[in-house]
């Protein structure tokens, strides 16, 4: 289920300890001596990104408590870098209502496991037991949904793409390598082939205007 969300493809393995692994031991992995030039080279000569405003989505999630309407956001916007997005587990009014009052609100949200989509909030107000709620718009493919009561729980903030300390200009990017004797034999079957040269024709004109005729030579 995991790979079915992916949308790229990646390079997953096992690896096996060949002794026993004491409790509290650190693993550690080789990336080649090629990483390790790579990373001493870019210790020398980094330099702090020009990117002041850059606040990571994890980060700007656990510092917001209250979601900004349309109107407060022209006068205070959030980063460039980040999108508002609603999670469509909180479309089913009745469900999460159920879970919210259970206690059990956060399991819904990770059972469910539903798509967040782009949003707008319109309106925030606080109802007479002095809990916080949210109306406003979704788009949701062509279609434009509403949803018009729900706690800061149906809320996440994430990165642009492109837009994370990762895509920096000066952020530290090198393969990391994996020794040939740790791919099975299977892996490297690749069969030796021949290439034969290829016959080539070309055209040569003669000096003389009226003979047409052409010399075929080949290469």
């Amino acid at each position: 289920d995991i790979y079915k969300k992916e949308n790229s493809a990646g390079l997953a393995m096992e690896l096996i300890a060949l002794r026993d692994i004491e409790p509290g031991e650190e693993v550690l992995l080789d990336y080649g001596d090629d990483w390790e030039q790579a990373w001493q080279r870019h210790l020398q000569t980094w330099k702090p990104s020009n990117n002041t405003s850059y606040v990571a989505a994890y980060d700007f999630n656990q510092t917001q408590d209250k979601i900004r309407t349309i109107r407060e956001l022209k006068t205070n916007p959030y980063p460039s870098n980040l999108d508002l997005r609603f999670d469509k587990a909180f479309l089913n009014s009745k469900k999460w209502m159920r879970h919210w009052e259970l206690g059990t609100l956060a399991k819904y949200i990770q059972r469910q496991d539903e798509y967040r989509r782009l949003c707008t909030v319109t309106k925030r107000f606080t109802d007479s037991d002095g809990h916080i709620w949210y109306a406003g718009t979704i788009r949701d493919g062509k279609k434009k949904k509403h949803f018009n009561k729900v706690p800061r729980e149906a809320f996440s903030f994430t990165d642009r793409r492109y837009s994370t300390d990762m895509h920096l200009p000066n952020a530290f990017r090198q393969p990391i390598g994996i020794p040939d004797e740790l791919l099975p034999d299977a892996w490297k079957n690749v069969a030796e082939v021949s290439i034969k040269p290829q016959r080539k024709r070309v055209v040569k004109e003669d000096d003389d205007d009226d003979d047409d005729d052409d010399d075929d030579d080949e290469d």
